[in-house]
């Protein structure tokens, strides 16, 4: 049963594969006046891994996709029909 996403900026489907986390992070120093300070940032963000219509697989913020479909049918009737996907 495959789930189809639409990336809601570009309007493209995709077959939802799987999900994971994105972390980064980043160090390097600042000068405040004549004192350089250290800084160090580091984030996450939600990713989903789709394949395109060629079988391409990559990586998309999550906030930027919408399910479309699971196995065919509507988010809101698979939501209908109970177990396994309450």
């Amino acid at each position: 049963m495959s789930t189809i996403v639409i990336n809601t900026e570009t309007g493209r489907r995709y077959i939802l594969l799987g999900a994971g986390y994105g972390l980064w992070a980043e160090k390097g120093s600042i000068f405040d006046g004549d004192a350089q300070m250290a800084v160090a940032n580091a984030g996450g963000d939600a990713m989903l891994a789709v394949a395109d219509v060629n079988g391409r697989v990559g990586w998309i913020a999550s906030q930027k996709l919408r399910v479309e479909s699971i196995g065919g049918k509507l988010p809101e009737t698979v939501l209908a029909e109970g177990a396994p996907y309450r």
